[in-house]
């Protein structure tokens, strides 16, 4: 009998702790753990990216209980890919925002994850050394070296591309008749380069640092590298979604939002952790090379994550000054097209 009363007693003990620990203020809400999924677009494999592929490697998502199936889908693609419903978000620019919403479709951007660009030029060392290319020349006398030049970029109207052209203007040269531009994935950008079937080519680290380390080419133009200032503040890379897709999931915008963040902090308070997170993912990249890439990533990498509408506005007049969009094509008001009420 003594121990029946016993047992009763400590079930009832139990099931008070139990009434007691739920109801504490720590407790988590029903659901509150519930893992939610997600698409997400980066249109290449390269330093520019890093956060994407830190949050990635890091888990930063899965610690707010978000899954994310990342796809690699090249230049202008990755927004397509968003505009036709194939992906919830993508990595875009303030120029790919810009473009898309001034021509009656609709984008939003959630959360800022570069403040400046990260484009280079390079040209192949025989090229710029016959032109007489020297780093202390003003950007538009480099510019001139251009003129009737093979250049590469990952895609057309990519903003590789729109660099290009726009430094080109600057020069005096027109883009479409003064130049062969030709897309092409990184990898063949090298190879061709060396081979002397292109003579030069416009996109980010690590791919121009290798071709400038190994001697093949020397460097034309650098934006991470403080060029082009007049092009500051610029919103070079955002996180764009359709305005639907936060309405419906607001849970998921904030989530993934808040692994980009910590994915941010990361870069910034632990750059150690970053870069071997980075290297990860570009594990055939020489860890000198990729080592220098992301210290001027990290430059241009912002450190808040709020969009700027400054760096917004610039994106559109910057490809109004590229011959992109013309001056007429107006942006709509911009209140209504970005937010910063996910970013923690």
């Amino acid at each position: 009998m003594t121990t029946n009363i016993r047992a009763r007693r400590a079930g009832a003990l139990l099931g008070f702790v139990l009434i007691v620990l739920a109801c504490a203020p720590w407790a988590a809400p029903v659901g509150a753990q519930r893992v939610e999924e997600t698409t997400l677009a980066v249109p290449a494999l390269g330093v520019s990216f890093a956060a994407s592929f830190i949050a990635d490697e890091l888990g930063l998502w899965e610690r707010e209980q978000l899954r994310v199936q990342t796809s690699i889908i090249p230049a202008v693609g990755s927004t397509n890919a968003l505009l036709s419903r194939s992906v919830d978000f993508t990595v875009g620019t303030a120029a790919s925002f810009a473009r898309v919403n001034t021509r009656g479709q609709r984008v939003v951007a959630i959360m800022q994850l570069m403040d400046r660009l990260t484009v280079e030029i390079v040209l192949r060392r025989d090229v710029a050394d016959k032109a007489g290319v020297t780093a202390a020349m003003p950007v538009e006398r480099r510019a001139q070296a251009l003129r009737g030049r093979r250049i590469a970029v990952d895609g057309f109207n990519a903003m590789p591309h729109l660099v290009l052209r726009y430094v080109a203007r600057k020069a005096g040269i027109d883009a479409e008749r003064d130049l062969t531009v030709t897309p092409m994935q990184p990898p063949s950008m090298l190879a061709a380069l060396k081979s002397g079937a292109i003579d030069g080519f416009a996109f980010g680290m690590p791919w121009t640092v290798m071709a400038v380390r190994d001697g093949t080419a020397v460097t034309l133009l650098s934006t991470p590298r403080g060029e082009l200032a007049e092009l500051y503040p610029f919103a070079f890379l955002v996180i764009l979604t359709r305005p639907e897709v936060c309405e419906a999931k607001p849970t998921v915008c904030r989530k993934l939002v808040a692994g980009y963040r910590r994915a941010l902090d990361t870069i910034h308070e632990r750059p150690a952790a970053a870069l071997a997170a980075l290297t990860k993912r570009l594990d055939k990249s020489d860890p000198a090379i990729l080592a220098e890439s992301f210290e001027l990533v990290r430059l241009a990498t912002s450190r808040t994550g709020r969009v700027d509408e400054a760096g917004l506005r610039r994106g559109y007049d910057f490809l109004v000054e590229a011959g992109v969009l013309k001056p007429e094509e107006k942006l709509p008001p911009l209140a209504a097209l970005y937010t910063n009420r996910f970013v923690p």
